[in-house]
């Protein structure tokens, strides 16, 4: 479900609902009948606190998670995570590409999240541009978020401090 498309110069990530058929799949970790597949990139090399930034184009279907993220676990099972996912909920509690979902974590329970609205739908067929700007230090502990160089949110609670991995996916979640 990973690809990389020479006409385009682009990776594609393939979310594969109900309607994948049950012949394509192959392999170890595969749903059984094949349906609510999807793919991820992940890196090999960890980051640290920096600057991450991805252009891309989201699936346009409500129930495909897109997503950009770093994310690590350490030895006591406390995932770090900064993340962005679409499509966020609106404020009346509707999935909605108008929404941006951005959060910070540091384990199963400490969170904190945004929903954050931007000006242009990132299901309107274009490439959008989703940055982090991850810091931390003994003074400055945050996270700012961007969508088209756009600030949407900012964070300084539950903020990382462990190398993370980057990821960059699409998945059908339950």
């Amino acid at each position: 479900n990973v690809y990389y498309d020479n006409n385009e110069g682009a990776v594609k990530i393939i979310a594969r609902g109900n309607e994948y058929a049950k012949n394509e799949v192959n392999g170890v970790g595969t749903i059984k009948d094949g349906s609510l597949t999807g793919g991820a990139l992940i890196s090999k090399f960890t980051v640290t606190p920096g600057r991450y930034e991805v252009r891309m184009k989201v699936a346009p279907n409500i129930g495909v998670c897109n997503a950009f993220w770093l994310y690590t676990e350490d030895d006591s099972a406390r995932n770090h995570e900064l993340d962005f996912e679409l499509p966020g909920w609106n404020t009346y509690n509707k999935l909605s590409y108008n929404q941006v979902l951005c959060s910070s974590w540091l384990g199963e329970r400490n969170h904190t999240s945004t929903d954050a609205p931007v000006s242009v739908s990132a299901a309107d067929g274009e490439y959008h541009t989703f940055t982090f700007d991850w810091y931390y230090s003994n003074n400055n502990k945050c996270v700012d978020y961007f969508y088209d160089g756009a600030k949407i949110a900012s964070h300084n609670t539950n903020i990382p401090f462990y190398e993370n991995r980057l990821w960059l996916g699409a998945w059908i979640p339950n």
